[in-house]
């Protein structure tokens, strides 16, 4: 199993592990859930939008919304 949470260092939406959260993350977090690209711990750690203890697409939609400013914070409960 796999215990989703960020650390201090991490944040939560910064799925490419860069800094900052952009389209780029969102992009990324769609690749990772349709199987086309690997995370390492700390980027899943990252992905983890929604406060469910799992990575999938809710994730990506969450992360979404954070990017275009229709919701303020992650991670999101469900």
């Amino acid at each position: 199993d796999i215990t989703l949470t960020a650390n201090s260092f991490e944040k939560y939406g910064d799925v490419n592990l860069d800094g900052s959260i952009s389209l780029l993350d969102v992009v990324l977090l769609n690749k990772f859930n349709a199987g086309s690209v690997q995370f390492n711990q700390q980027q899943q750690n990252c992905a983890a939008c929604v406060d469910d203890g799992t990575l999938n697409g809710a994730d990506a939609d969450a992360l979404l919304k954070f990017v275009v400013e229709a919701i303020t914070s992650l991670p999101v409960n469900p």
